[in-house]
């Protein structure tokens, strides 16, 4: 019980501790794993297993979503994937396809390694760009909500269910968690 405490704990600090660049990429493996999750799930016709991981997936997709700087254009290209791999996941979710999974897997996977070259790259380069919010607060709660896969606050759960009945509707407010929860979740 002492060593599982521990390594919750330790989770807990690798978030408290890690760069904006290193909590995307957290997300990001969350993003994979909850998607092998869901394909398991899937295989083992384990429906329950199959849907939570899936919804688990959505939300990440949702935070990525709502934390994009649209004045960018990188930005708005991202958000148009994130839309059509959210989609993709209702889609899976509904006819419990494990080859939409895959497809959106693939993608991700492939997201999550660009990202981790970025994140090397940027450890190199003599400036880091700044990844706060636009208010300036940091995102490390809201990198907690992502890994567990749950949606964060009230409305954080009203962007969810709005986004799965229209995926192109965008939300102004991020979810917001503690970290306790993650170790909660361990």
């Amino acid at each position: 019980m002492t060593l599982n405490n521990a390594y919750n704990q330790y989770k807990v600090n690798s978030i408290y501790t890690a760069t904006p660049e290193e909590l995307t990429l957290m997300l990001y493996n969350g993003l994979v794993k909850f998607l092998l999750q869901a394909q398991a799930g899937i295989e083992e016709k384990n429906i329950e297993k199959a849907s939570n991981s899936i919804m688990k997936a959505q939300n990440i997709m949702v935070h990525f979503r709502n934390t994009l700087d649209m004045k960018y254009d990188v930005s708005q290209e991202l958000d148009s994937l994130y839309d059509y791999m959210y989609g993709r996941l209702v889609e899976a979710n509904i006819k419990k396809d494990g080859e939409i999974v895959s497809e959106v897997l693939e993608m991700v996977k492939e997201l999550r390694d660009t990202w981790g070259q970025a994140v090397k790259l940027a450890k190199h380069s003599p400036k880091e760009p700044d990844l706060r919010q636009a208010d300036g607060s940091e995102r490390k709660e809201q990198v907690v909500a992502g890994l567990q896969g749950r949606g964060g606050t009230g409305r954080q759960n009203d962007a969810s269910a709005q986004m799965r009945r229209q995926p192109s509707v965008r939300t102004a407010q991020p979810a917001q968690q503690s970290a306790d929860s993650l170790a909660a979740q361990g």
